[in-house]
């Protein structure tokens, strides 16, 4: 049986209008946000591809620290129990 120090409980993720909120289960400590977002993006309707079919990244934002979140950090050294994060497209200025 895992305990809750294993995990992140409670998270609450919105898409950047703050219209829709999804609650994902419990996060491992180890994975990584890069890993997980494209995990949130069903639980907001969010779209995996845009209309040309290319992938859409998008960014994490922490609310609590006011900044977005590198694909690459863990979920134990980023996140803690209830945070809020929004997911928003990233936008290349062209």
């Amino acid at each position: 049986m895992e305990t809750t120090a294993t995990k992140v409980h409670g998270i609450r993720v919105g898409d950047v209008s703050g219209q829709r909120w999804f609650k994902p289960p419990p996060l491992a400590l180890d994975l990584r946000i890069g890993d997980v977002v494209p995990e949130w993006l069903p639980g907001l309707g969010l779209p995996f591809r845009n209309e040309k079919g290319e992938p859409v990244p998008y960014l994490a934002r922490l609310e609590r620290e006011g900044r977005h979140l590198g694909p690459g950090e863990c979920v134990g050294d980023a996140l803690r129990d209830f945070d809020e994060v929004t997911l928003h497209p990233r936008i290349n200025a062209g």
